[in-house]
C-alpha cells in the first residue's frame, strides 16, 4: 500500500538553515485523497526515502561574498592585505586579532601512517610567509589536530558523481606535542575563531567546501581559502534576470549561492530531451536537488567548479568523458542503494517513525 508523502527539513548550526528538503513521494499512479497536484515524474522518485547522510549536518552553503581563493604565488603583501579585507567584514583588522588558524586537508596519521598530504608543503610555505609579513601580534596556528578519517580517492576520481556523493569525516585528534588546546570558538568570548583553509591545486573545490562547512558547523569563522592556483568557489552569475524565471523562486534567490543553477538546469533539460524525456528546467532542478538532499547536500551548497564539471560532462566538454542527465540520476540512485545496503537500519527506522509521527501519517 502506498504511503502518504512527507517532507522533512534538516536544520543544523547556530540557528541557520544549512540543509535542504528531502521529499518522499508516491508513485505517479498512486492517487492521493484531496491532492490535485500533477502526478510526479518517475525520475522524481528516489530508491530510498531517508539516509544517514541526510540525517547528518548538511554541507553549509558558501556565503555569496566568500572570496575567490588567494593564490599563494601573489606573495606575502597581497596575502596579508586580502586577509585584512576579510577581517574588516567582521569588524576587526589584522592589527587587532591575535590568532588566525590555518586548516588544511590531511589524513589522520594513526589511521594512514606514511600518507603523503599535498597541502603540507603549501601550508608550511604560507605560515612562514605570513608570520614574516603580518604584524608580530598575530599568531598563525597550523591546525594539525583537525584530520580526515576517510580515504575518498578524489585525486584519482574527479567525476561529478564522486564529488557529490563521497563524504569526508573529520575529527579533532589529540596532539601531545602541543601544550595549548585547539578551539573553534574563543572559550572566553564564545565568538568563532578565525580560520584560513589551505590546499594545493584545486579542481572542483569540493575538499575546500567541505572543510569550510565543517569549521562553520563547529562555530568557527572562515575568512577565505589559500591555494596554489586561483579558483572561484562561490557560483559565478551566468544568467540574466529573465533567464532566472525558468527555475523556482528558491533556486533564483541572488542572496544565496545560486549563480550557476539556471545554466545547470538548462543543461539538464537539454540532455534529458536527447534521451526522449521532456522535462522543464525547473523540474530537472527539483529532481537533482531531491537526490542531493539524500547525500546531505544541496544545489545552493555546490561550488562553481562542481557546477561547471556537471555542465561540461553533460555537454560533452570534459576530458573525463560525457554523461546524460538520466545517467547522472541513475548513478546517483545506484550510490544511494549502495549506501543504504551498508547503513545501520536502526537510526533510519527511527527517522522514518519520527517523521511520520510528526506529520501524523
Amino acid at each position: 500500500m502506498a504511503t502518504a508523502p512527507f517532507r522533512s527539513t534538516f536544520w543544523r548550526g547556530a540557528g541557520k538553515l544549512v540543509g535542504g528538503l528531502v521529499e518522499q513521494v508516491l508513485p505517479p499512479s498512486a492517487p492521493q485523497e484531496g491532492n490535485t497536484s500533477p502526478p510526479k515524474h518517475p525520475m522524481e522518485i528516489p530508491p530510498v526515502d531517508v539516509t544517514e547522510m541526510a540525517m547528518n549536518p548538511f554541507r553549509v552553503a558558501l556565503p555569496v561574498d566568500f572570496p575567490d581563493t588567494f593564490p599563494i604565488y601573489n606573495g606575502a603583501r597581497y596575502m596579508v592585505s586580502a586577509i585584512d579585507q576579510q577581517l574588516k567584514k567582521h569588524g576587526t583588522s589584522i592589527g587587532e586579532v591575535t590568532r588566525i588558524n590555518l586548516a588544511y586537508p590531511h589524513k589522520d596519521p594513526q589511521l594512514f601512517p606514511g600518507h603523503y598530504d599535498n597541502a603540507k608543503n603549501t601550508i608550511s610555505s604560507l605560515r612562514h610567509m605570513l608570520q614574516e609579513a603580518a604584524p608580530q601580534t598575530v599568531q598563525f596556528y597550523v591546525v594539525d589536530e583537525m584530520v580526515e578519517t576517510v580515504r575518498l580517492g578524489r585525486s584519482e576520481d574527479q567525476s561529478s558523481v564522486h564529488a557529490l556523493t563521497a563524504r569526508q569525516i573529520y575529527k579533532i585528534a589529540d596532539d601531545p606535542q602541543k601544550d595549548k588546546p585547539f578551539h573553534f570558538k574563543n572559550p572566553e568570548t564564545g565568538k568563532g575563531e578565525f580560520f584560513l583553509v589551505v590546499d594545493g591545486c584545486v579542481e572542483q573545490g569540493t575538499t575546500l567546501a567541505n572543510i569550510v562547512s565543517y569549521i562553520a558547523l563547529q562555530g568557527g569563522t572562515v575568512l577565505g581559502a589559500v591555494t596554489s592556483n586561483q579558483q572561484k568557489l562561490v557560483q559565478r552569475e551566468t544568467s540574466t534576470g529573465i533567464e532566472r524565471e525558468l527555475v523556482g523562486e528558491r533556486f533564483r534567490d541572488t542572496s544565496k549561492n545560486t549563480g550557476r543553477l539556471v545554466q545547470m538546469a538548462e543543461s539538464f533539460s537539454k540532455s534529458a530531451a536527447k534521451d526522449g524525456i521532456k522535462l522543464s528546467t525547473e523540474k530537472c532542478l527539483d529532481i537533482f536537488e531531491g537526490r542531493l538532499n539524500l547525500f546531505g547536500n544541496s544545489v545552493v551548497a555546490l561550488t562553481d567548479g562542481e557546477c561547471n564539471r556537471i555542465i561540461e560532462t553533460l555537454e560533452d566538454r570534459h576530458y573525463g568523458g560525457s554523461d546524460s542527465f538520466k545517467s547522472l540520476i541513475d548513478r546517483l540512485d545506484a550510490k544511494l542503494k549502495e549506501y543504504d545496503a551498508k547503513a545501520n537500519p536502526k537510526p533510519l527506522a527511527q527517522a522514518r517513525t519520527k517523521i511520520k509521527n510528526t506529520l501524523g501519517v
